[in-house]
């Protein structure tokens, strides 16, 4: 006030007298920003964002023991990013047995062509090591024993991983060792609230640079047969993105959902537990936002449950009655809602079958087969046996080309018959006996989950 009192005193321009009012105002913000002081920017989204992810399965190692599950883990995982969480096929890169340069290259590709709202995954599955600096490492199929020239050590991927431009990015590792590429402690509890929309719609403006690895410094488990071909870990992560009906899964929750599971089941098969580690990522800008698996909304089914019978002279005329149980099954495995469109034929051949799905509008088709026999087998108790054999082959129609997506074969099913049937009725009624038993155990012997998964 006293500076201003003497300036008018001494009849300053009041051009010169309004600056020198706005500089003694600015002072203090002034005086702010050099002692560092800053406030945290929320970036807004600019364009649409976009899905894209590296997956990465390593078994037939040149140098190093093979693995069972690690290609198996990727393609899992690939294929329900694209099927289930909106993810297009072109913006997922599935290495299989990848070298130190494919890696590379994968990871350029990233930094090329991601932009700065879109949502980076990258997902490991193969070797790893830890050495006496304590930098732990991936190794590439073509990595040496005796060096580590073409091994990834985690400082070099966590660069490569901070030079993506993506406001969202997860960096998955189910190696051993993996734990050493975040920060060690335990996995965060999701925040509350996180089945609001205001959970989703605020975090998702917010960074995220985020870590899942499937244990510490430690080894980890290749799984095998008993977790359907999967490592452990990838075998809960699979299920749970599996399993998940909401709209939007954090990474966060998610990685609460599997850490128990995941250590108890390794404690059980091994002796020692495996602990997976969620971290955000340090020093590359994350903001405290999530990253989120979006589920796509489901299509209404149409779908085609055609039976294709069988041509051998023996069994063509007594297949009726078994045929008309199992597609009672079938029919009761698929969805009841409105939108959904179910219907039954009986196809001679793949040719017809497309020419049905065309006629009658459908885009997938589930194609069955029953194969029937009887073998003597002398007994005390019985003369022989009556065995069934169901084969299913899910198609689906891409433009004007049938493509077989998945199939699934049971054999073995039977029961014995104390004397060998007389006529036809008979015969008929010993295959839709053994119909009823593959019916009843639907659930063990893996049909009911093959169908499930195709007629959802």
């Amino acid at each position: 006030n006293r500076v201003i009192q003497d300036l008018f005193m001494r009849n300053l321009p009041c051009k010169l007298l309004l600056a020198l009012v706005f500089l003694l105002i600015a002072l203090p913000a002034f005086g702010a920003e050099t002692r560092g002081v800053k406030q945290t920017v929320v970036e807004p989204a600019s364009g649409e964002a976009r899905n894209r992810a590296l997956i990465i399965g390593n078994n037939g190692y040149q140098h190093w023991p093979p693995l069972k599950t690690a290609v198996h883990d990727a393609e899992a995982l690939a294929s329900l990013l694209t099927s289930k969480y909106g993810y297009p096929a072109h913006e997922v890169r599935l290495l299989r047995n990848a070298t130190r340069t494919q890696v590379l290259d994968g990871l350029d590709w990233l930094q090329q062509s991601s932009g700065p709202d879109d949502q980076v995954l990258i997902y490991y599955a193969g070797h790893g090591e830890y050495d006496e600096r304590e930098d732990g490492y991936w190794v590439p199929v073509d990595g040496a024993r005796e060096n580590r020239y073409q091994h990834l050590s985690n400082s070099d991927l966590l660069t490569q991983f901070g030079a993506i431009k993506a406001r969202h990015k997860l960096l998955v590792s189910d190696s051993c060792f993996s734990g050493n590429l975040l920060t060690r402690g335990v996995v965060p509890r999701p925040a509350r609230g996180w089945e609001d929309d205001s959970f989703f719609r605020e975090k998702n403006k917010l960074r995220a640079v985020l870590g899942l690895a499937s244990g510490g410094n430690e080894p980890v488990s290749d799984g095998g047969a008993k977790w359907e071909g999967n490592s452990i870990f990838a075998y809960h992560l699979l299920a749970q993105l599996e399993a998940n009906e909401r709209p939007f899964l954090g990474a966060a929750e998610l990685a609460n959902r599997i850490t128990r599971l995941v250590a108890n089941d390794t404690v059980a098969s091994t002796g020692q537990p495996q602990t997976p580690v969620f971290q955000p990522i340090s020093a590359q800008r994350h903001q405290g936002g999530e990253f989120f698996f979006i589920r796509t909304p489901a299509r209404p089914l149409r779908a085609l449950i055609a039976y294709r019978p069988s041509t051998k002279a023996g069994f063509s005329r007594v297949q009726e009655s078994a045929r008309r149980l199992v597609e009672a099954r079938l029919l009761d495995q698929a969805p009841k809602s409105r939108e959904d469109r179910i219907e039954t034929a009986q196809v001679p051949d793949l040719k017809q079958l497309r020419s049905e799905l065309q006629k009658r509008g459908l885009d997938r088709a589930v194609l069955w087969t029953l194969e029937g026999r009887r073998e003597p087998a002398a007994s005390l108790l019985w003369q022989g046996m009556t065995h069934l054999d169901l084969g299913m082959a899910a198609y689906e129609l891409r433009g004007n080309k049938l493509v077989m997506i998945d199939q699934f074969l049971l054999t073995g099913e039977r029961l014995p018959y104390r004397s060998p049937p007389d006529g036809a009725a008979e015969e008929s009624a010993g295959y839709a006996a053994v119909a009823e038993k593959i019916s009843t155990h639907w659930e063990e012997n893996g049909a009911a989950r093959f169908a499930v998964k195709i007629l959802e």
